[in-house]
C-alpha cells in the first residue's frame, strides 16, 4: 500500500493519514454502511414471500445468546445506519431515490 502512494518501508507514515491524504479513499466505515444499506434495499424491495423477507433465513429467537453485552445483529446495524444517516425506512421501496440517499461519494 505504501508502494502504491510512492512511499517506501523506511518512510513512517500512518495508514490512515497515508489512506486520506495521498490516495484519496472514502473512510471504510462509510463504505461498509453503504454496502449494508445497499443489501437492506435490495430484501425490502423482494416480494414479501421471498425467504429472506419472509424471515426464513433469521436467527432462532428463543436461542439463549450467552453471557455479556449481546452481540450487534443485522437488523440492529441497519436501525443504527438509518438513524445515523437520517434515511426513512420506506424509501427504500424507490430504487432511484434510494440509491441518490445512500451514496458515498468518491473524493
Amino acid at each position: 500500500m505504501r508502494f502504491v502512494g510512492g512511499y517506501y518501508f523506511h518512510v513512517i507514515i500512518l495508514s490512515l493519514v497515508l489512506l486520506d491524504m495521498s490516495l484519496n479513499l472514502v473512510p471504510i466505515e462509510e463504505k461498509l454502511i453503504q454496502h449494508r444499506l445497499r443489501w437492506f434495499g435490495h430484501v425490502q424491495r423482494r416480494p414479501p414471500e421471498a425467504l429472506v423477507r419472509s424471515g426464513t433465513l433469521r436467527r432462532d429467537s428463543n436461542v439463549k445468546r450467552g453471557r455479556g453485552r449481546p452481540k450487534l445483529t443485522w437488523e440492529e446495524a441497519i436501525k443504527g445506519d438509518l438513524k445515523g444517516w437520517n434515511i426513512p425506512k420506506d424509501l427504500s421501496l424507490d430504487r432511484s431515490a434510494w440509491k441518490t440517499a445512500i451514496h458515498v461519494p468518491e473524493p
